[in-house]
């Protein structure tokens, strides 16, 4: 039988026991539940237990729907969970009661059952978007600031993104992009963004996808390069894409 230690807390006066909960790891312990109240959230002392401890599982016990957005809560849970070397975070959800949804947290006391049903379709839905496998979309997602870049930066005649576009092979696209962005058609010039274009200056799909596409980035002659992400599992890609450890 798995053992948890189940950590609450109450209050504003917030007190972490870490040398309890790295004692609870020594022995063999699965897990360490945080709670919260009112006053102390769940998933911060989690963030500075994963700094303090190997191996233990962090877990929720649990975090009120009404305290934060499924989006909110999936990026946060995703975050600790990278920070803590993955697969240690377990986000326990729930609902309080009508005094604590609505007179502390502000929001309706509504339907619990759909609510943590939609909720949880939402998260699930996040995860499974990470370092994205439909190549399509994330194409597609990072079209829109070509368009800008390429269609309405600068002036019409001199616009260094369209011009790089242009001495790519890529004249047409760059043209029809501009023509479109100036005239107030944005929609249509994101939609005449070349895919084989982002995909020339972009690193997206799944994992193994990156990495073989790292390779041309690699023995390109650069010798950095700027990972904008805020995923954290597109970092620890990145990191093995380019065999730092």
């Amino acid at each position: 039988m798995k053992l948890g230690l189940a950590i609450g807390y109450s209050g504003a006066h917030l007190e972490v026991p870490v040398a309890l909960v790295q004692r609870a790891e020594e022995l063999g312990y699965d897990s360490v539940w945080s709670a919260e109240a009112y006053g102390s959230d769940a998933i911060t002392p989690l963030a500075f237990l994963a700094a303090k401890t190997s191996r233990i599982k962090l877990g929720t016990g649990i975090m009120q729907l009404a305290a934060r957005t499924p989006a909110n809560a999936a990026m946060s849970a995703a975050s600790i969970d990278a920070m803590a070397g993955g697969g240690r975070f377990i986000a326990g959800l729930g609902v309080s009661g009508p005094q604590i949804v609505e007179g502390w947290h502000g929001q309706p006391w509504g339907k619990p059952y759909y609510r943590v049903k939609d909720y949880v379709a939402i998260m699930r839905k996040i995860f499974k978007r990470e370092v994205d496998n439909d190549v399509k979309g994330a194409l597609t997602r990072l079209k829109p600031e070509v368009a800008l870049y390429v269609g309405g930066m600068g002036h019409r005649t001199k616009n260094f993104h369209n011009d790089i576009m242009v001495r790519r092979g890529f004249g047409d696209a760059a043209k029809r992009i501009q023509e479109l962005y100036l005239a107030g058609h944005k929609a249509e010039a994101i939609a005449a963004v070349p895919d084989e274009w982002v995909d020339l200056k972009s690193l997206v799909g799944p994992p193994a996808r990156i990495c073989e596409h790292y390779r041309a980035w690699e023995n390109s002659g650069a010798d950095s390069l700027s990972v904008r992400s805020r995923q954290p599992e597109a970092i620890e890609v990145m990191a093995k894409a380019a065999r730092l450890n």
